[in-house]
């Protein structure tokens, strides 16, 4: 059996070989940023941020729920007299 040449990487500059060279480290670029979002370690201060925010949401919508509904009152009792 005859020994095979391979030579990687080739050590050529051609317009070929750098195509390459960039796809291969784009891709390790990609995969590398991707292990590193989901591997970040996450903070309980956002996700009680978010719940904060979605309690007073629901708070303020009822405080105008209800507010609007006593001034209907209100309203529909000084048109009665």
């Amino acid at each position: 059996m005859a020994k095979q040449e391979f030579i990687f990487p080739p050590l050529d500059n051609s317009v070929q070989t750098n195509v390459k060279y960039d796809l291969l480290a784009q891709k390790w670029v990609k995969s590398k940023q991707a292990a590193e979002y989901k591997y970040r370690p996450r903070s309980i201060r956002t996700d009680l941020n978010v719940v904060g925010l979605i309690f007073q949401l629901v708070y303020s919508l009822l405080t105008l729920i209800i507010l609007s509904i006593i001034e209907l009152v209100k309203w529909m009792r000084s048109q009665a007299k």
